[in-house]
């Protein structure tokens, strides 16, 4: 039975210290193998009252976060429709320190999030649904399909907010040796044609030059020139300090070794 029997045996006091010390009621019903509906009548009868759910859609004037959203939807960060007239920003990671300073960034910009949901070692954070959403939900899919738009512009923190999440550094062949230097790659899999040649368009507008590169059954992009290697990281700046014991590596792209 989905009520399950676990339920009977949870100490009331246990339950009700768990969900004052902020673990949702979903959590708690899937620790104890039982419906939301009994967690909260069990926690109603400690005492628990549950303020009513305001199911009118909030609006978020974006603007001021745009860049670090769109830095978020050229990697895994998605833009979810709750209804047809709301949608959520949504993301996941495998970094725990990323998923704490990325929501304490847009919670500064003024977006609310509704509780974590940790699996398989990730941890998935989803906004509260906001209607000013849907417009950006329809320029950046297509038929469901993430798609980049036509007048998407690049810039410093768009570019850093992808590669942190979705760039990474590799090591070429030439002359039958390793490079000394690490090309910086992104992420490109799920794009169409005509998303890519947006990307193009908008580094050859900052004279960074990238090429396709095939990887793991897969596409990125890789830097084509060697001198752009130096360009490309003045132009996304330094890492914010808080995430350099986590990605800071994804920054150290001279190798003094070649034969490592």
């Amino acid at each position: 039975m989905y009520l399950g029997m676990e339920i009977h045996t949870i100490k009331y006091m246990d339950l009700k210290e768990a969900y004052e010390n902020n673990t949702s009621v979903r959590s708690l019903a899937e620790l104890h193998s039982c419906s939301k509906i009994t967690i909260r009548r069990k926690l109603r009868k400690l005492g628990i009252v549950f303020q009513s759910v305001d199911n009118t859609p909030k609006y978020i004037d974006y603007l001021p976060m745009l860049e670090i959203l769109e830095g978020e939807l050229l990697g895994d960060g998605c833009v979810n429709p709750s209804s047809k007239s709301s949608a959520r920003f949504r993301y996941n990671t495998s970094s725990k320190e990323y998923s704490a300073w990325l929501k304490e960034l847009m919670i500064s910009k003024g977006m609310e999030f509704g509780p974590d949901y940790e699996y398989n070692g990730c941890v998935e954070s989803k906004s509260m649904s906001y209607r000013s959403f849907i417009p950006l939900y329809n320029k950046w899919y297509v038929n469901k399909i993430k798609i980049i738009p036509e007048d998407f512009k690049l810039t410093p923190v768009n570019l850093m907010h992808w590669y942190i999440g979705d760039g990474y550094l590799k090591r070429i062949q030439h002359r039958g040796m390793l490079s000394k230097y690490k090309y910086p790659c992104l992420a490109t899999m799920c794009f169409d044609k005509r998303s890519i040649q947006v990307l193009f368009r908008e580094f050859e507008k900052i004279g960074i030059l990238f090429k396709e590169y095939s990887v793991g059954g897969g596409k990125c992009l890789i830097i084509k020139r060697i001198d752009d290697i130096p360009k490309f990281f003045d132009y996304i700046q330094t890492l914010p300090s808080e995430l350099t014991d986590v990605y800071g590596y994804k920054w150290n792209w001279v190798n003094e070794d070649r034969n490592l």
